[in-house]
């Protein structure tokens, strides 16, 4: 009956509007995932492997979300040492022992355990959250104070560039993320942020020119400037799945227009990379919008004229024009 009631009391107490958005933007990770390694589904299979293994992710995350809310969280800060400390550990483990991926051999983010990878980044992320909560904790009201922001600014700034040494420039930026909100949050004064943000962008060419690799420029140039890179650097940098290479290729050597619309209305753009992938599909890229209109059915919606226009920005446009 003790258990019952203390179920009741944690089901009650709970942040519902936080769970929810929580297993909706989950969900629709499961989504975008899904759609960008659909083209290459093997066939009689209904969803890849990396779906299964996110969706897998999401179900036992709600289960341990569940568990834990029932812990006092003072308790798990009274280790926060302990849970800093071999998270930290594991984050310098991977520099003599980490391997890449295929496409990445020359980072340092996953263990290969030859069962199942892992990635001691994401861990990483729920040590700072405790970390730094504690730290701000710590500093209360006094958070304004030149000298608590700059040490601060340091225990944020650290993490995130371990993470960019690994080669893992995008967990990076949630650590950047995870900071400015929390800092936001413990109501940091509006002139450190306009600070900060000066800093970045004075930051950016020496970033860009000296601390970029040619890959991490590429991946922000084939979404954000397509039209820099040539055709073939940009399929590089999407992460065309074998099957839409060769649909691409032939489409190259093709010349009937029922081939390139169907080439166009069939999404032969998603990645398998899920962070480039989701800024196509949902509207970030110039010309993804409508793709995603497309491959979920919507032709009416999408618009033969607004794909027309949109599909002219894309690096295709000038196969089209040499084709026809």
């Amino acid at each position: 009956m003790n258990i019952l009631q203390a179920i009741k009391r944690g089901l009650k107490t709970t942040d519902k509007l936080l769970m929810s958005l929580c297993l909706l933007t989950s969900l629709f990770g499961v989504l975008m995932v899904y759609s960008a390694t659909y083209s290459s589904l093997e066939d009689g299979s209904l969803i890849s492997r990396t779906t299964l293994v996110m969706l897998l992710a999401v179900i036992v995350g709600v289960a341990m979300c569940i568990v834990i809310s029932f812990i006092d969280y003072e308790i798990v800060l009274r280790f926060w040492m302990i849970i800093g400390g071999v998270c930290l550990l594991m984050m310098l483990l991977l520099f003599p022992f980490g391997s890449g991926t295929a496409d990445r051999p020359d980072a340092r983010t996953w263990f290969d355990f030859k069962v199942i990878n892992f990635q001691p980044s994401e861990l990483f992320k729920i040590a700072f959250i405790i970390t730094f909560a504690v730290h701000l904790d710590y500093v209360g009201e006094d958070i304004n104070k030149l000298k608590n922001a700059l040490l601060l600014c340091i225990h944020g700034g650290v993490p995130a560039l371990l993470v960019i040494l690994t080669g893992d420039l995008g967990s990076a930026l949630v650590f950047v993320s995870i900071f400015i909100g929390m800092m936001f949050a413990s109501g940091l004064a509006a002139r450190y942020f306009a600070a900060a943000g000066a800093v970045i962008l004075a930051a950016v060419p020496v970033l860009w020119f000296a601390f970029f690799s040619d890959f991490q420029k590429g991946r922000i140039l084939a979404v954000y400037a397509p039209s820099k890179l040539d055709t073939a650097l940009y399929k590089k940098y999407i992460f065309l799945s074998p099957r839409q290479r060769q649909r691409y290729d032939i489409l190259r050597y093709r010349r009937r227009t029922r081939i390139c619309r169907r080439f166009c209305s069939s999404c032969a753009y998603s990645a398998d990379n899920s962070q480039d992938s989701i800024c196509r599909q949902t509207g970030q890229h110039k010309y993804g919008f409508a793709h995603l209109l497309r491959h979920c059915g919507y032709d009416r919606l999408a618009g033969y004229h607004e794909h027309r226009n949109v599909f002219k920005a894309s690096p295709l446009h000038r196969h089209h024009a040499a084709v026809f």
